[in-house]
């Protein structure tokens, strides 16, 4: 069963509406992947073999967005990366 979002505006959207729009996101580039230089990073999902990585929704308070955004942008990397790292981090000195 697909959760149901709604944006500020009230329009309904679920999982599936997200999924649909990563995949047109993907397609939407005008010349093939192969043209395109990509630098490594750790983490990504097309990388050495990790696991898929789909998007995720969560609740955050705008000040702790804010931070992380600053976070991120101080080590040069995107939000999402930053919290990929983070998360992992974290999860590694939990066990």
């Amino acid at each position: 069963m697909s959760t149901a979002y709604y944006d500020e505006n009230g329009t309904r959207y679920t999982d599936a509406d997200i999924d649909v729009w990563a995949r047109e996101a993907d397609s939407a580039y005008p010349y093939p992947r192969a043209q395109y230089e990509v630098d490594v990073y750790p983490y990504r999902a097309w990388e050495g073999g990790a696991e898929e990585t789909k998007p995720r929704t969560i609740r955050l308070t705008d000040s702790m967005w804010h931070s992380i955004q600053k976070q991120a942008e101080k080590q040069h990397m995107s939000v999402a990366e930053w919290i990929r790292i983070t998360a992992t981090q974290a999860l590694a000195t939990a066990q």
